[in-house]
């Protein structure tokens, strides 16, 4: 284990891109769709498009005097520029609603002066959509729901309401704060919570009614923009968890859950007798159904796609009633009002049927239920955690996780904290050495301790553009492995659901990160009944077997990680 050492916080933050902090321009123009500010924008003839800001004064009437306005939520973290470390300040909130949309007004400043340009486009910014400043995601901590800036049109790379009415004003340092502005489904509660990247999850941000003093309306920024044709942008996030003794998984969204059993260890191929072995996971399935009660139970049945000696559809039918009648004799199922069957052969696959390992996840049986009202509670007693080759280290140090290029970084832990039915991690990541494991480097990226690549830990997450994705660490507790929440929020050009986790999604990207640098990353995974977690970078699980190990996937394990 390396000696502890002092760290520099960073967050890093490219220069390329021309989106920065600055004192005000003397030329008034300015555009307010978010874009990445390389270049300003021209006609096919060459002419300069940018339109003319808006006059300084974006008050609307002012609030009565008895109802003063809240005060925003300030938090800081460092950055990392080439010229070294900056401090950056941002006030958040209040959110203001406005009929069924709600104004969120981040305002930026550096902490102290500092001569060259920052650039903060590129801190709210992530693919695929990286033409705009998207990454800010309002969190609903009791209801599970997160809510992504708003779409105006059919490009959600560069429609979105999100921007800086500002840019682009452009000089080595502002003397006033760099706002940006971003419209999202009005929240019904006083308050909300804000994911900012690197900042982590602002809580308890302040939510009034508009008109409020400096924060303009929605038709002043945006005065193209049919807010009669808005579609909400609010999801239910996805909960999904694994027992690491059993193959059993359970996914929940909204109040319906699905617990997922692979066949191959209930059945032998080709049969609908269930073996010897399969009571314990039969009992490990009815364990997750403690608590539930009321409306139905389905067991479904799934094959692969490869004909056998028996028909699928008939092989899918004989065994969802197999797992029903043996449910039926291990555990009192009337506390259902319903319980039925159906088979669906392979026509509904998890997996590519392209491979042994795909063809393995799509021969699985499904019970769809009712989610309980609380959180599972964990009896840890007599629990062993699942053994592991990779680096470990207790929650109260860091481990050190070498690439295969030869860089290495300590991952440590700042806090697992509980927020409403969240767990809340503070992840950080320091740079030790560089690509051929030299000290003296000139900065290496750091993300890839906390990133799947470019497969994604789960169903609809691959692509090049989760290599930035923070979504590798699970939380172990008691027997089970409990992963990043996600959100469906939209279709891929095939009709695939989207998923995205709710964690950084382009975290520490450029290679500013010198020995002794450190970037701190948030992840959200779902809460359950235990005080203390293991955080857990697995080789492989149930969730990503079947993909191609992911270039990036380094394991490593910190024990012992208590909930505040």
């Amino acid at each position: 284990m390396r000696p502890a050492r002092s760290r520099k916080k960073l967050l890093v933050v490219a220069v390329a891109a021309t989106l920065a902090f600055a004192a005000c321009s003397t030329d008034p123009a300015a555009e307010f769709e978010d874009h990445p500010p390389e270049s300003t924008p021209t006609t096919a003839d060459g002419d300069d498009t940018t339109t003319e800001a808006p006059s300084e004064d974006h008050t609307a009437s002012e609030p009565p005097e008895s109802e003063p306005a809240p005060e925003p939520v300030t938090v800081s973290e460092f950055v990392a520029e080439s010229g070294g470390p900056v401090e950056l300040e941002v006030e958040v909130g209040p959110l203001v609603r406005e009929g069924d949309h709600a104004v969120l007004p981040l305002n930026f400043t550096t902490v102290e002066d500092y001569d060259e340009q920052v650039n903060i486009f590129s801190l709210l910014m992530a693919t695929p959509h990286a033409n705009t400043t998207w990454q800010v995601r309002l969190v609903d901590a009791e209801a599970l729901t997160t809510s992504e800036p708003l779409v105006s049109g059919d490009r959600p790379n560069r429609d979105r309401l999100a921007t800086f009415p500002d840019s682009p004003t452009y000089a080595p340092h502002r003397t006033e704060p760099l706002p940006w502005l971003g419209v999202f489904d009005a929240p019904e509660a006083d308050s909300t919570h804000v994911l900012l990247p690197y900042f982590g999850l602002v809580e308890d941000v302040p939510v009034v009614d508009g008109p409020l003093e400096g924060v303009p309306a929605i038709g002043e920024v945006w005065d193209d923009a049919d807010l009669t044709e808005l579609e909400p942008r609010t999801f239910e996030l996805e909960r999904y968890r694994e027992r690491t003794d059993v193959h059993v998984g359970t996914e929940s969204e909204g109040d319906r859950s699905t617990t997922t059993l692979a066949t191959d260890v209930l059945f032998a191929p080709d049969e609908w007798e269930l073996t010897g072995e399969a009571d314990e996971t039969l009992q490990a399935a009815i364990g997750e159904l403690s608590g539930v009660g009321g409306r139905n139970l389905e067991v479904v049945g799934h094959t692969d796609n490869v004909d056998g000696a028996v028909d699928n559809q008939e092989l899918s039918d004989n065994r969802a009633a197999a797992v029903r009648d043996r449910l039926e004799d291990l555990k009192d199922l009337s506390v259902f009002d319903e319980v039925t069957t159906d088979g669906r052969a392979a026509t509904e696959p998890i997996a590519g049927n392209d491979s042994e390992e795909g063809r393995a996840a799509n021969r699985r049986v499904e019970l769809h239920y009712t989610s309980p009202p609380e959180p599972p509670a964990l009896d840890e007693s007599g629990t062993e955690l699942p053994g592991t080759e990779a680096p470990t280290a207790s929650g109260a140090e860091a481990v050190e996780v070498t690439h295969g290029d030869g860089r290495t970084a300590a991952v440590s832990v700042d806090s697992v904290r509980r927020v409403g039915d969240l767990f809340v991690g503070r992840v950080s990541v320091e740079a030790v050495t560089g690509f051929s494991g030299e000290e003296d480097h000139d900065g290496v990226p750091v993300a890839w301790p906390l990133t799947t690549g470019t497969q994604g830990s789960q169903d609809g997450q691959g692509g090049t553009q989760t290599a930035w994705r923070t979504d590798a660490p699970t939380l172990l507790a008691g027997n089970n492995r409990l992963f990043p929440l996600s959100y469906v929020s939209g279709e891929d050009e095939d009709g695939e659901p989207t998923r995205l986790p709710l964690t950084d999604l382009q975290f520490a990207p450029t290679p500013y990160y010198r020995s002794g640098d450190t970037a701190t990353a948030t992840i959200l995974w779902p809460a359950v009944g235990t005080d203390n977690v293991t955080i857990d970078v697995p080789d492989e699980t149930e969730n990503i077997t079947g993909q191609t190990r992911a270039i990036w996937l380094n394991p490593w394990r910190l024990t012992d990680v208590p909930v505040e």
